[in-house]
């Protein structure tokens, strides 16, 4: 018997996005197409800004549609609602699109301005370029679910406020105080973005041109603006990815490349000493492991060095190390904690390698880190680290869980 669909009477907008998504992993074309209906003119909205056509757009869109009918499983709801997952495949086909249609290229709306339109007469984010479009996309995930909801109507769906609480069942004020302290937030991150990019630019420079005293000076001005694992997030992370695109792109040789990296390594043993704020070796032991077949451990390697810094005993194995391999690192270290790096998608060397961490050492916590931590699958035992300047926080958290308050001995005094 077929489940009937979630209404948003019964729960929130992203709830219903989230169970129907669930349903079109589970083969449901009805809720496919209740997907659509919900998003499809904001996804058309989208697309026609960058296309300026709107056969191309509606190409897109299409295209878009049918990514999410035959991949409902790589949405990942820790990153955010259905709604910005579906724009975001929405501009990656739109631009595809363009990019089809060459002679057609300059009138992409690559310096157009969108504007969030909170209601007439509100305060609106006026987003200058698309670079800034794209930090907003991101930023938008990380703002509470309630936040989040009537931002992305707003700026996705152009609903003025009273659309937006009509539509959610919400009182006009409610929509307002959500909208003004989501934007609040907004505002504060795209000024840190622009500040990052401005700084990962210039280390991109330094990388390529293998100029060390250069990346240090980057470095240490950029953490004079914010703290050091922010600026391993937003500035040095950026930049080695910037050139490892370009190298993908062939508008760099392999030799820009190694000589780019070799740069970086040396910047990390100097950037060392900026996260240290605890004493070396003084908490437990942590090991860091790629996941077999991983080409990519330079995250691996900055996730090392911010624990490092905060006094845990870190072991970070290296590259091409086996399951086998790693199974002995284990039982001679003892970790109280494994961390993997899963920057490309591995979900059966992910499920080997955790029947190893669990057989070897069962009370070891696990954490996973890289661009396709939140692909491999759900499980109850793995946490995903997103950001090394929270992973200080998560970590303690789970190795050091605060104590329970003792409930009052039965009979004791209360008051006297």
């Amino acid at each position: 018997m077929s489940l009937p669909l979630p209404t948003a009477a019964d729960r929130s907008t992203a709830d219903v996005d989230r169970g129907l998504v669930s349903q079109i992993e589970a083969g449901r074309g009805g809720a496919f197409d209740e997907l659509y209906r919900r998003h499809q003119a904001a996804a058309f909205r989208l697309a026609r800004s960058l296309c300026r056509d709107e056969g191309r757009a509606q190409e897109a869109v299409q295209d878009a549609f049918m990514e999410v009918w035959n991949h409902p499983a790589r949405y990942a709801a820790q990153r955010g609602a259905v709604a910005g997952w579906i724009m975001c495949i929405v501009r990656y086909r739109a631009l595809d699109v363009v990019r089809r249609n060459v002679k057609h290229a300059s009138h992409r709306a690559d310096a157009g301005e969108i504007e969030l339109h909170v209601a007439p007469g509100a305060t609106a984010l006026t987003v200058a370029d698309r670079d800034e479009a794209d930090r907003l996309t991101s930023l938008l995930a990380t703002l509470p679910d309630r936040q989040q909801e009537v931002i992305a109507l707003a700026f996705y769906g152009q609903l003025t406020h009273i659309e937006i609480a009509a539509r959610l069942h919400l009182p006009p004020g409610t929509v307002k105080g959500r909208m003004r302290l989501g934007l609040q937030t907004l505002r504060g991150d795209l000024q840190q973005a622009e500040v990052a990019e401005r700084w990962h630019g210039v280390l991109t420079g330094a990388f390529y041109d293998g100029h060390l005293d250069r990346a240090l000076e980057v470095v240490r001005e950029a953490t004079s603006e914010m703290p050091a694992a922010t600026m391993l997030d937003d500035v040095l992370a950026p930049a080695m990815h910037a050139i490892g695109s370009l190298w993908e792109r062939s508008e760099i040789t392999i030799a820009d490349e190694q000589r780019a990296s070799a740069t970086c390594d040396r910047l990390l043993a100097e950037v060392a000493p900026l996260l240290e704020v605890a004493t070396a070796n003084s908490r437990e032991t942590v090991v860091f492991a790629p996941l077999d077949g991983e080409r990519h451990t330079f995250g691996l390697r900055m996730a090392g060095s911010v624990l490092a810094g905060a006094g845990y005993d870190t072991v970070v194995v290296a590259p091409g190390t086996t399951t086998a391999q790693l199974r002995i690192e284990l039982d001679r270290h003892r970790p109280a904690m494994v961390a993997l790096s899963t920057t490309m998608s591995h979900p059966g060397t992910l499920a080997a390698t955790l029947g190893v961490i669990h057989d070897t050492v069962p009370g070891a916590h696990t954490i996973t880190g890289g661009s396709a931590a939140p692909d491999v699958g759900p499980d109850a035992t793995v946490h995903h680290v997103a950001r090394l300047d929270t992973m200080v926080s998560t970590v303690t958290g789970l190795l050091r869980p605060p104590a329970r308050r003792r409930p009052p001995a039965q009979g004791s005094p209360s008051g006297h």
